[in-house]
């Protein structure tokens, strides 16, 4: 059995963000899959899909190859290295991987898109504009929480005040042709289409500038949006947001299809979204004023080796 050796450079003081190197100090078919970077304590950068903060794990496939990582093991101790193991899950190569470490123990299915549109809310932001939403520190990685609407494009009425909330996902064209959108808010809403699934190619379609009541979609001109061609089977991504400073409060998206079909909000169960977050079964949370020990070992079955732990000079 070839031994893989795999030296561990860990040297951050707790409270802060820190960097996990795996630094091979013998190497005899070294993986090619090394953990790139951890978040420990986690209180201030990004957010699970439940909207919590919970310490994370990076992993990437450095290789020129995909490497099938199923049944790899991920570890807070060395003496125990599948305490949580990898679904069936491929890693193209140069493709990152973030696994967070919060004791919830998910492992949906990789690379399989579930239905539904991801509904993120922001609380205690106050104005009225979208621009206030999109300005705020907590915009976009840190929502207050996090839902999956799965029945309509549309969320809750007067439910709140000085919030926003952002509505997105990967809309799968039903028919080849014309499509029509309206967008209703309270207060100043905004809606976004891709001309594909990548959302950095988003395009404002339709607006409501101050307000409107609940399913109200012609109040203004600018609520629906032009005539936009998209191609069935094809997968757009989509995105509403809505600003709430005071008063009534709701957001709803509708369409008209080729067909001539209106739906007013649209159905949820034409969006899909990835898969859910992959989340181990051991929560990682260093103490106080001590430099962190833990290890997180990403081992290949049957190729196990030993593994050490190294702290940082100085």
């Amino acid at each position: 059995m070839k031994e893989i050796y795999l030296a561990r450079l860990i040297s951050i003081l707790s409270l802060l963000p820190f960097l996990c190197i795996l630094v091979p100090a013998v190497a005899q078919d070294l993986p090619p899959v090394v953990l790139s970077e951890f978040m420990s304590s986690n209180s201030v950068t990004i957010v699970d899909e439940d909207g919590e903060f919970s310490d994370w794990i990076e992993i990437r496939n450095i290789s020129d190859n995909p490497v099938d990582i199923e049944g790899w093991g991920l570890t807070d101790n060395e003496n125990n290295p599948f305490k949580w193991t990898f679904p069936a899950c491929i890693l193209q190569p140069g493709e990152f991987m973030l696994v967070w470490a919060s004791g919830k123990d998910r492992k949906p299915a990789q690379g399989t898109l579930v239905n539904g549109l991801r509904q993120q809310v922001y609380k205690g932001i106050t104005g009225t504009s979208v621009n206030d939403l999109i300005s705020s520190s907590s915009y976009p990685g840190m929502p207050s929480n996090t839902e999956i609407l799965t029945d309509l494009f549309e969320t809750g009425v007067n439910v709140d005040d000085n919030y926003g909330q952002r509505v997105y996902g990967l809309l799968k064209a039903p028919q080849t042709g014309t499509y029509y959108f309206w967008i209703s808010g309270d207060d100043n809403s905004r809606l976004y289409l891709s001309s594909d699934e990548d959302p950095h190619k988003v395009a404002l379609i339709a607006e409501v500038p101050e307000w409107t009541n609940s399913r109200e979609w012609n109040k203004y001109a600018s609520q629906k949006s032009g005539a936009i061609y998209l191609e069935e089977g094809k997968y757009y991504f989509m995105q509403a947001l809505m600003k709430e400073e005071g008063g009534g409060d709701h957001l709803s998206v509708g369409w008209q299809l080729p067909d001539g079909t209106l739906q007013q909000p649209m159905p949820a169960d034409q969006f899909y979204l990835a898969p859910a977050e992959l989340h181990t079964t051991f929560i990682h949370h260093p103490q106080p004023n001590q430099i962190d020990d833990i290890v997180f070992a990403l081992l290949r079955r049957l190729q196990i080796g030993p593994v050490q732990k190294k702290r940082r000079a100085g």
